[in-house]
């Protein structure tokens, strides 16, 4: 299951694999400088990258078409460059800044189980900047999320986990994570073959921080295990 950013535009791209697009904190479509677009990149496998900019701003763009079960797809493997990062953030619990990042892939899973309460759960990577202290996470580190579990008037969100991914600098990165097995150490009480995909998000803000973003993304695939990125 392989996410290509090989498409003429955005619009395109959202058709193969059926992404909605929401700008609702700013950003538009095909925007170079706030929003999401497909562009010509040299150093893209294919000559051509997805390219997500904000300017204190939120996009982001979810399926619901791209389903599967993560024990049979667990090789994740991300090809991405971010030279635009934001700064003072801080997606966890601890709140040491704001809940932006550059770049966040979100999952949402269900356990599948018969009469499971509690079934929809979040789960994601985004990428590491420094927070308001000037500190980083460590690479792979888990971080409950800032909206984790939180109350609403009518409503509790799902318990919604994080790994920061990714180093400083814009080149190219190819990241490789174990999906199921993440699944497994941020939901230790469900059996990580119970979980089902059924919704995958392409997020980028600095809305909170008032800054700026800008990322160039390759691919986004999924594998069995062994099987090796291209």
């Amino acid at each position: 299951l392989v996410l290509h950013c090989d498409q003429r535009d955005l619009g395109e791209f959202r058709r193969e694999y059926e992404f909605i697009y929401d700008a609702g904190n700013g950003g538009r479509e095909g925007d170079l400088l706030d929003g999401f677009s497909i562009v010509a990149d040299k150093g893209a496998s294919t000559g051509r990258a997805c390219h997500l900019a904000t300017r204190q701003s939120a996009i982001k763009m979810t399926t619901v078409s791209v389903r599967f079960r993560p024990v049979e797809y667990p090789s994740l493997s991300m090809r991405l460059r971010v030279p635009g990062n934001v700064r003072g953030v801080d997606p966890s619990l601890r709140r040491r800044g704001a809940s932006d990042a550059a770049f966040k892939l979100w999952f949402v899973v269900v356990d599948k189980r018969p009469g499971a309460t509690n079934a929809t759960r979040l789960f994601g990577y985004t990428w590491n900047a420094l927070n308001k202290d000037g500190e980083r996470f460590i690479d792979g580190a888990f971080l409950e999320a800032v909206s984790s579990r939180r109350s609403l008037v009518v409503t509790t969100l799902p318990e919604a986990w994080l790994v920061a991914i990714g180093a400083t600098g814009d080149a190219w990165q190819d990241i490789v994570r174990d999906l199921a097995g993440d699944l497994r150490k941020a939901f230790p009480a469900v059996p990580v073959d119970a979980f089902e995909v059924v919704g995958i998000t392409i997020q980028s803000d600095s809305d909170e921080s008032k800054g700026t973003t800008e990322v160039y993304l390759d691919e986004v695939a999924f594998r069995p295990r062994g099987a090796m990125p291209r």
